[in-house]
Order: structure tokens, then sequence, then C-alpha cells
């Protein structure tokens, strides 16, 4: 099995569990990059994982990057659709 390049899109709460997740399954995969509409919000995030994910400007940033197999919609609720629509367009798995 190969490892699965993942974005985040959203720094929200739902967020902290992916950053466990990648790493109790490194040989599965490994959080690439995320983003958020407050800039901040996502830096402090990979400053407290200590991650050298990259932090995107957007989610079409996330999308362009090759490195990125599929993506974690960790947005409120309301917010999935757009992202999760261009991700399916960009040949991304979400």
């Amino acid at each position: 099995m190969s490892q699965l390049g993942i974005a985040l899109i959203g720094a929200g709460g739902r967020t902290t569990s992916f950053f466990g997740h990648a790493a109790s399954t490194p040989a599965e995969c490994r959080i690439v990059g995320i983003t958020d509409v407050i800039p901040d919000k996502a830096r402090l995030l990979l400053d407290h994982y200590s991650s050298d994910a990259r932090r995107y400007e957007d989610t079409d940033e996330a999308l362009a990057d090759p490195d990125v197999d599929a993506v974690v919609i960790c947005t409120h609720d309301a917010a999935h659709a757009e992202p999760s629509v261009k991700a399916l367009r960009a040949g991304k798995h979400v």
C-alpha cells in the first residue's frame, strides 16, 4: 500500500483528530498541507503539531499540489459543498 498524501481543508476542532490519525498510521497516510480562511489558525495548528506540512493560501492551491491525493474537509458543515466539489473536479479523493 502506498502512502496517501492528504490536505486538510479547514483548521477547526475536527482537524486535530486527523493529525492524530496520520501520526498513528505513517505508512498509510501523511498530512501534506492545510488551509483555512483564517491563515493564523492553520499556522498555529502546524506549529502545535510540529508539522512540516505546507500551509496553503487557499483550497485551490492545495488542490493544485501534485503531492495531494485526497482531502479531508474539516470546515463547518455548511461549508463542505464547495471544497468537496472542487476536490472531486480536480481528481482528488474526498
